[in-house]
């Protein structure tokens, strides 16, 4: 790497040698790279400096150590939803605009995929659905709307993602910003800090769409005109209060989800950078995208109770045929084993677990083509 052998990296090095390697990297990747292993504000990297950073990284090839330092993030593929967003995008337009329309317009196709399963869900876990198997619910919803019944409540769904993901990014990079000693190289609990917090805020500012979305797929034909009318109702016989029935299941699921999918990813990741370790280049995209499938099934799964939960609340009180009955998450919790048993906790289970890897598949794509589109 040190072409002229005097002792010392320069950014015009370093970028000749990833080029060699066939590794992109822009100018501030580049000076990201050398301020990171410089111990003094300078813009070259002396041999002492290069050892000590060397010796702390997992590789011993310089595709490693380029993955170790450029890349922050990645697309997050938890359910299929979410997306993380990398530094830059090469083309020069501002990586977090790009990565966040890609983000936002392969959430609504992959949400619209799997609608018919989503609303099927819901249906069950409220008891609402006649039918005890998949195929007997999703002919009952059809004989109850037609094809257009499958896809109630989708809306909502959809809007809710651009200001999910918006406030879910400023509220990550600010989190991370105050939580990390190296923002620019920020550890896993410092990032699951810091994604679990941003998912609490997120998800409270605009709980009154996921009070819409519920609603709307429960709903009988007819009886909301679309989400402001269902907001309006909502509010005006039961209460500004009602618009965050189940909040505190919701934000109580946040972190364990988080910290199962974060914890089983990192640990297939891991297991197969041991079982391969002369694949220098690491996991390959479909490998990764199974890694983030699998983490993501067994994080909603543990996850499951408290998603239930909410949804029993967010639907009570909504129409004569669904009271008030829970006075809150622990009375929603005993009632549904008391009546139910455990297997009542997981009603529904089965349809969500179906859509996962149909929605990540799709996101991943989507989000990739049109990210490519973008750039």
């Amino acid at each position: 790497m040190d072409r002229n052998k005097d002792g010392r990296i320069v950014p015009e090095e370093l970028k000749r040698s990833l080029l060699d390697l066939q590794l992109k990297a822009s100018d501030g990747q580049i000076d990201k790279i050398v301020r990171r292993m410089s111990r003094v504000d300078t813009s070259d990297v002396r041999f002492g400096e290069f050892r000590k950073f060397l010796l702390l990284l997992p590789g011993n090839s310089l595709r490693h150590v380029f993955d170790s330092w450029a890349k922050d993030s990645s697309v997050d593929v938890g359910l299929g939803e979410d997306f993380g967003v990398p530094d830059e995008v090469e083309g020069g337009k501002p990586a977090y605009l790009v990565n966040f329309i890609a983000g936002g317009v392969a959430g609504a196709v992959s949400r619209t995929l799997t609608a018919p399963l989503d609303r099927l869900k819901v249906l069950m876990m409220t008891g609402n659905v006649s039918g005890r198997t998949i195929t007997q619910g999703l002919r009952s919803i059809y004989k109850e709307g037609g094809f257009v019944a499958f896809y109630r409540g989708n809306g909502s769904n959809v809007v809710k993602i651009i200001p999910e993901s918006a406030m879910k990014f400023f509220t990550y990079e600010r989190l991370k910003n105050e939580i990390a000693e190296d923002p620019d190289n920020i550890r896993i609990r410092e990032r699951f800090i810091a994604g679990a917090g941003a998912g609490i805020v997120s998800q409270t500012l605009i709980y009154p769409l996921e009070i819409a979305k519920t609603r709307l797929a429960v709903a009988k034909k007819g009886e909301y005109r679309g989400i402001f009318h269902c907001l309006n109702r909502t509010v005006r016989y039961e209460g500004v209060r009602a618009l965050y029935r189940g909040l505190g299941a919701s934000l109580a699921g946040v972190a364990p989800y988080a910290g199962i999918d974060l914890m089983v990813f990192m640990t297939l990741k891991e297991s197969w950078i041991r079982a391969h370790p002369h694949e220098v280049d690491g996991p390959g995209a479909l490998t990764l995208l199974l890694f983030g499938a699998t983490s993501s099934t067994i994080g909603a799964t543990v996850a499951y109770p408290l998603q239930l939960i909410r949804t029993k609340l967010q639907a009570q009180g909504m129409n004569a045929s669904m009271p008030v009955t829970y006075s809150g998450p622990l009375d929603c919790f005993h009632k549904t084993i008391r009546d139910n048993g455990v297997r009542g906790l997981y009603r529904g289970l089965l349809p969500n677990l179906l859509k996962t890897l149909p929605a990540v598949a799709t996101s991943y794509l989507v989000y990739e083509e049109t990210r490519k589109a973008l750039s």
